[in-house]
């Protein structure tokens, strides 16, 4: 089997994906990630084959008509030389929902955050899947139902995820690991701590303000 892994370029989104994808590697399938050129790097270096996909979300749109356009004409271009059976995706990308589509392929969701409904969604990229679908000539969906209309793994703890969590019937559980990427070259790791340390993420919405992990020294 071949699947291919649609993420967007940002180490918060590869990483909790990245343990799913190994697994099937490891089982004897192919696999290949799909993202945006310059986080291409980041993939190769821990041992997976990636292919340069989609718009550099820090240079124009994060969302919206333009972004999932680019995303899922360049995931049907790599599917004209490599077609997968499989697309994987991490929730915040669009275009492979499309792409697996056209593909008539199915598509998995690898939930890694706590899980977003369709409404929120609505309200984020608007009719921008819609238009794209359009595009294509796919059916309407403007309530966004085909988003989860396959497998989703939800890799949080139920004692976190929301309420209204992923819809039941596609829905499944699975065990979350930890990732630990290679460090690039000539970098080094951090020494152990002495006594007791947490941890703090800015996430992937603001982790190029760095003044902001000065306000907690």
């Amino acid at each position: 089997m071949r699947a291919l892994v649609a993420i967007r370029p940002f180490h918060g989104h590869f990483h909790p994906v990245a343990p799913i994808a190994a697994a099937l590697r490891d089982a004897g399938h192919d696999v290949a990630f799909a993202t945006e050129s310059r986080f291409c790097e980041v993939v190769e270096r821990s041992g997976f084959h990636v292919f340069p996909a989609g718009l550099d979300p820090w240079a124009g749109e994060e969302f919206g008509v333009e972004a999932t356009a680019r995303k899922t004409a360049d995931l049907l271009g790599i599917a004209k030389g490599w077609r997968p059976d499989v697309v994987l995706r991490d929730p915040t990308d669009f275009g492979a929902v499309v792409a697996a589509e056209v593909l008539d392929a199915p598509h998995v969701t690898i939930g890694f955050s706590r899980f977003m409904p369709r409404s929120f969604w609505s309200r984020v990229i608007g009719p921008a899947v819609d238009s794209v679908r359009g595009r294509y000539g796919l059916t309407p969906d403007p309530a966004l139902e085909r988003l989860f209309a396959w497998l989703y793994l939800d890799t949080v703890p139920p004692w976190f995820q929301r309420a209204d969590g992923p819809p039941a019937d596609v829905a499944r559980a699975v065990r979350p690991e930890l990732f630990e990427a290679p460090a690039p070259d000539g970098a080094t790791g951090l020494a152990p701590p002495a006594g007791p340390a947490g941890l703090v993420t800015l996430g992937t919405v603001y982790n190029r303000r760095a003044e902001l992990l000065g306000l907690l020294c």
